[in-house]
């Protein structure tokens, strides 16, 4: 691929997610991925522009699909899918979209992803269910069968229980 290519594709993912908030560098990296993971397959009878920027569109559409779906959800509320009751601290948050409870939210994913910074299954799972992602999804991305799912998911509970006992997120 030329630099010229590149651009060009660049370019393209930027049309495409006009508007949107998908980043047009994630989209682009994810398309490269998916080709170099052989999840699509190169026809050498369509031209690489064109290919690609099939490619965009068609995983843009599904996750654009996706979205709407299972649309992004607030950590109190995924806290809440997990069977875990909100953090202490929560309920002094009068609003998540204020800017308070944005810093809260940030300030408790702060403390989550060091829980988790030596377990990148746990961390990929926990940010798929935190963009609204189903768990098929979330195993079919990472390659992980539903046991492995499972058992990550158990793993994660028992460690943001341990997180809320602790006290560390307030």
């Amino acid at each position: 691929m030329s630099s010229e290519d590149w651009s060009w594709l660049s370019s393209s993912a930027g049309a495409l997610c006009a508007g949107d908030t998908i980043d047009p560098e994630d989209l682009l990296i994810e398309t490269l991925a998916r080709y170099y993971g052989g999840q699509r397959a190169w026809n050498d009878a369509v031209p690489l522009r064109t290919q690609f920027r099939n490619a965009m569109r068609s995983i843009l559409f599904s996750w654009r699909k996706a979205r709407k779906r299972l649309p992004q959800m607030p950590l109190d509320e995924l806290l809440d899918q997990l069977e875990l009751e909100d953090f202490d601290g929560c309920d002094d948050v009068e609003a998540v979209g204020s800017p308070e409870g944005e810093a809260y939210l940030q300030q408790v994913l702060s403390v989550i992803e060091r829980a988790f910074e030596n377990d990148e299954v746990a961390l990929d799972v926990f940010s798929g269910m935190s963009s609204g992602m189903s768990p098929r999804d979330i195993q079919e991305s990472l390659g992980i069968d539903k046991t492995t799912y499972e058992s990550t998911q158990k793993r994660i509970r028992r460690r943001l229980a341990k997180l809320r006992e602790s006290g560390e997120t307030q």
